[in-house]
């Protein structure tokens, strides 16, 4: 047989087509922008007047007869990226433009919390103490792990219905997340155990100023209207949660196959130890008082006492902080210093982690950035 008949009956080599993978969560924002943008075009701006207090008055709603021009749009499509960071929106109009009036509408205030969380997190870690006190708490709840979704889940959502617990959760993911991939489960595990906690929370705010207590005042009501059905929807929807994380934490570890958000390179080798591990030091310890503190501190800043205690009108308290987002970043990197010199950080060694927290949360950042992208492109609809 010739060489040219063997060559011509060998099997060809089958050619896959390539797979399309799942976009990235900047390309699903960019989309939606790109939809909200477009959908600007049929739906008509509107808007509700207003009392003097600034609330919305029931049954006012109309429609505003000014549209935008096309190449008002474009530039308003240009600068959606301007105006997710430090974009500023108008009282009157509600447009949101770098050069306007008004109150700032971008989530500035919001991407320098998450880069001073990462730099405060990255230099707890660098001392050693995280991993330390991560691996025996691991190890002591090795074979009680579900009494830390339980425990998480139930205090974030006690946060959640006090105070509008969400945003200022954060910071927790880099912590727990190590510990629950310590104890067999995945990183979904970590965020379903946070995000779905305080997500209930907020959904039956019992005595949230920020949901309750605002609808309450503008309907001219007590905010203990109804707080007993909502304190019911609470009990029972975080049980039910609760239940549904726990189930789902079970079924990754027997099956690790059957995760949701998959396995990085290195999260199967991170195990509980068998052993105890080794004491920790004085400096070690010391650190992990100064983070637990530190978040504590932040959840005390934020709650408005006054108002969660009296009612939607009461007077703050006088050692009351109403402290927001620009305090806590800098709580956070007043944090992050003290933390890297009890830890034994040099100077050189504390500015090379400070600075390695903001790259490696900048991503987290951005992402929120982009979600204040496309508000920001629709804001003129009313």
């Amino acid at each position: 047989m010739s060489d040219t008949a063997t060559l011509e009956d060998a099997p060809k080599p089958v050619r896959h087509k390539k797979k399309r993978g799942f976009p990235s969560t900047y390309t699903i924002l960019a989309e939606v922008t790109l939809a909200v943008w477009l959908a600007a075009f049929v739906i008509p701006p509107g808007a509700y007047d207003t009392d003097d207090k600034g609330h919305p008055i029931a049954g006012s709603y109309h429609r505003l007869g000014e549209a935008q021009g096309f190449s008002a749009r474009i530039r308003d499509l240009f600068l959606a990226p301007i105006n997710g960071l430090y974009g500023i929106q108008d009282e009157k109009t509600s447009q949101v433009a770098p050069d306007l009036h008004g109150s700032l509408y971008g989530a500035a205030a919001v991407f320098l919390f998450v880069l001073a969380v990462g730099a405060f997190i990255t230099v707890a870690f660098a001392t050693g103490a995280l991993d330390s006190g991560i691996g025996r708490l691991a190890f002591k709840l090795r074979n009680r792990s579900i009494l830390l979704i339980v425990g998480i889940m139930v205090v974030f959502a006690i946060a959640g219905t006090v105070e509008g617990f969400a945003e200022e959760t954060l910071g927790f993911y880099a912590l727990l997340v190590p510990l629950t991939l310590a104890l067999g489960y995945d990183r979904m595990t970590a965020v379903g155990a946070i995000i779905a906690g305080a997500g209930i929370g907020v959904l039956c705010s019992t005595v949230n100023p920020f949901a309750t207590g605002t609808a309450s005042s503008a309907a001219g009501i007590a905010i203990g209207d109804g707080i007993v059905l909502r304190l019911a929807m609470l009990i029972v929807l975080t049980a039910v949660t609760v239940a549904y994380v726990i189930w789902y934490a079970r079924r990754v570890k027997a099956d690790p196959d059957k995760s949701w958000s998959g396995w990085q390179p290195g999260d199967r080798e991170v195990k509980a130890d068998e052993h105890e591990p080794d004491p920790m030091t004085r400096r070690q310890v010391a650190v992990l008082w100064l983070v637990g503190l530190t978040f504590a501190f932040m959840i005390f800043s934020i709650i408005p006492w006054g108002t969660v205690i009296k009612g939607p009108d009461a007077q703050p308290f006088s050692w009351e902080l109403g402290w927001y987002f620009p305090e806590l970043t800098a709580l956070f990197l007043v944090g992050a210093i003290v933390v890297g010199l009890v830890g034994g950080l040099g100077e050189a060694k504390m500015s090379e982690n400070i600075g390695k927290g903001f790259s490696d949360f900048v991503g987290a950042g951005f992402a929120i950035v982009l979600i204040c992208v496309f508000l920001a492109v629709a804001a003129w609809i009313g």
